[in-house]
């Protein structure tokens, strides 16, 4: 019987047990990511090309990448019968299993790689200075980057978080193939839209309707705080299907 009274405690027994199912696979994911970076920082240094801007863009990678493949590994109790049912019956309620998932691949995961940057930062100090080379600290990302790189983040967990819970197999293929096939449907339904709604406009902007005057900005600006909106709608209701999604596994 599910426990329907949330516990903190509960909640931290669940992050200990999210931590010790996953730890090999994490740690692996963190040793091939430092593996990475330093394998670059060589080939960089022997090629004479490091620049701030480069391993900038490695961090919003990476960010990326972890986005995809951490929320997607989620919930791989759920893969058999027999894991499920032992899953299921772990004396925590759904929001308690759901929250210790979802901690650790939003904020845990999120800090840990940016960490893994930053010791990789002094490792690479520490490698330069045996070929005599001066080596000060990268600027991984530019603040004003930053609120984009953690909006990508979010936006990518909601969709594969949601994914894994809702594939059995194959769950990160599956996601990407059904993300595709809604991307280029909705692209196909705006896109068609916008040119009845707008086919005088283009006409009279030849075609440059993003053009920097009064009517451009003005719609530009529209696009973006709609673009703002359905992000925001978007994100929150594909963690509740998460959720929900976990809910009903529970229950049945």
């Amino acid at each position: 019987m599910e426990n329907k009274a949330f516990s903190l405690k509960r909640l931290g027994l669940m992050l200990k047990y999210n931590i010790t199912y996953y730890g090999r696979s994490y740690l692996t994911y963190f040793g091939a990511v430092l593996g990475l970076l330093l394998t670059i920082f060589l080939l960089s240094t022997i090629s004479n090309n490091i620049s701030n801007d480069f391993f900038s863009s490695w961090y919003s990678t990476i960010m990326v990448l972890t986005a995809i493949l951490i929320p997607g590994m989620s919930f791989r109790e759920l893969r058999s019968k027999t894991a499920t049912i032992s899953y299921l019956t772990i004396p925590a309620s759904t929001s308690e299993k759901y929250f210790a998932s979802f901690i650790i691949t939003t904020i845990g995961i999120f800090t840990v790689v940016s960490i893994i940057f930053i010791v990789f930062n002094l490792l690479a100090i520490l490698i330069a200075s045996f070929f005599n080379y001066h080596l000060g600290f990268f600027a991984f990302w530019k603040w004003q980057d930053f609120k984009d790189i953690v909006t990508s983040y979010f936006l990518l967990h909601s969709i594969f978080f949601f994914g894994a819970s809702a594939f059995k197999k194959s769950q990160i293929l599956q996601t990407i193939l059904w993300l595709t096939i809604i991307m280029m449907a909705i692209t196909l339904l705006v896109g068609g839209i916008a040119r009845l709604l707008m086919q005088d406009l283009f006409a009279s902007y030849n075609f440059n309707i993003l053009a920097m005057d009064d009517m451009g900005a003005r719609l530009k600006e529209t696009i973006k705080f709609f673009g703002r909106l359905v992000f925001t709608i978007s994100v929150i209701l594909l963690w509740l299907a998460t959720y929900f999604k976990l809910k009903e596994k529970q229950v049945a």
